[in-house]
């Protein structure tokens, strides 16, 4: 195995997490080709191209190249637009990947996959892929009969489906009847050298947070999917329930509006912070660079993460990798990131009088908030980025003869 294409048509991994339609997938994609890169495995990574300035191609990581395609207006665009414009990207992807001779086309998200089967078809090159969401189990507004039925067609044509937890495996299989043994499940990792324990006040310094509150996190992209506005009911619904105790407690919001209901899920928010009756402190941040999180999570006693949906919980996973309890939701994989009594608490319904009674036991509880950040640490031992980037190796292989050559349809 000499080279492999990573496609990640609507968004560039450079991009800033939190920040537009920035977010794991992201994280997941530069990751695990920067430490196939390390491992000598040549790694092009093809994005749409967002801006007139940027070069068509440059090197992100050792072994791995950021390639940048014309599609459409090269301008930033939201993501509900985009689907108009993956033929024309198709058409400056494949003569790429045909002159580079990747063993590999990896694809992410519907709309990659779309270009990826395509290119894939035209070279001996096998087609994988990585949906990172469903339609199925998401409720988004790009989750039309287009999305559905590309999902179905790239679950019926790709010649392996990399799903990051079981459950997305079964809804693969039950939803639209992908073939088990072309199912892998992969679960994304952490990059434990980043993020780690470390003295919150000093982290709380660099943020301009009071060092003797009670903080609590929200991080991600601000839309109704991620729950962000659940996050900021609940802690109202604290002030109302425990005053003594929220006049002490922060909540930190750190993300960007995002998606078709961004924001109207951030006014809302904005609207309870306003409210003369909400008893907690609110702190809107801006997304920031993926390395510069680290002090959020330092920051914070605990990190909430209420989605309506979600696929991994790459935030919750970081979280408990820094020491820090999450309360999170019961959907999708994050059962599957946090097990419920040890490194943290999930929650079954998105009420945020429930997240809010969970976050008034989990801050009134001192000794069990420690015993809690002990074993967050141990949970997110079992994931890395290098396990991450093993498992794809070996998959990848898995379609290929010794002497690199496709054994797939």
């Amino acid at each position: 195995m000499r080279r492999i294409a990573h496609v990640s048509y609507h968004t560039s991994p450079v991009a800033v997490p939190g920040a537009g339609d920035a977010g794991g997938l992201n994280v997941h994609v530069r990751n695990v080709a920067a430490r196939l890169g390390s491992r000598g495995i040549d790694v092009d990574i093809y994005t749409r191209r967002t801006d007139e300035v940027s070069p068509a191609e440059e090197r992100i990581a050792p072994g791995v190249n950021l390639v940048r395609i014309a599609a459409g207006p090269s301008r930033p665009m939201p993501k509900e637009d985009l689907p108009a414009y993956v033929d024309e990207f198709t058409a400056g992807l494949a003569p790429l990947v045909h002159e580079r001779d990747h063993d590999i086309v990896h694809s992410h998200y519907w709309m990659s996959g779309l270009a990826g089967q395509t290119v894939a078809a035209k070279t001996s090159a096998p087609h994988v892929h990585s949906f990172h969401t469903l339609a199925v189990s998401r409720a988004l507004p790009d989750a039309g009969d287009e999305r559905h039925e590309a999902e179905r067609h790239i679950a019926a044509e790709a010649d392996l489906l990399v799903v990051n937890t079981p459950f997305e495996a079964a809804v693969l299989a039950e939803s639209y009847a992908a073939d088990r043994d072309r199912v892998e499940v992969i679960a994304p990792g952490v990059d434990h050298e980043v993020f780690s324990p470390g003295p919150k006040r000093p982290a709380r310094a660099r943020l301009g947070l009071d060092d003797t509150d009670l903080v609590v996190l929200f991080l991600g992209r601000i839309q109704r999917v991620k729950g962000a506005d659940v996050a900021a009911e609940a802690l109202a619904d604290l002030g109302t329930r425990n005053p003594q105790l929220a006049a002490r407690v922060t909540l930190v919001v750190a993300g960007g509006p995002s998606g078709v209901d961004g924001h109207m899920t951030m006014k809302r928010m904005q609207t309870i912070a306003g409210d003369i009756r909400t008893i907690p402190d609110f702190c809107f941040l801006p997304a920031r660079p993926h390395h510069e999180i680290v002090d959020l999570y330092r920051a914070a006693d605990v990190c909430v993460v209420p989605s309506r949906s979600e696929s991994f919980g790459l935030v919750a996973l970081e979280a408990q990798a820094c020491g820090t309890p999450v309360v999170a939701s019961r959907v999708g994989g994050l059962p599957h990131v946090v097990r419920h009594g040890s490194g943290g608490v999930l929650v079954d319904a998105q009420r945020a009088g429930e997240f809010g009674r969970v976050l008034e036991d989990v801050l009134t509880d001192d000794c069990g908030r420690f015993r809690m950040s002990m074993a967050a640490r141990e949970d997110a031992a079992a994931f890395s980025w290098g396990r991450t980037a093993t498992r794809h190796g070996v998959a990848y292989c898995s379609l290929l003869t010794p002497d690199g050559v496709a054994v797939c349809g």
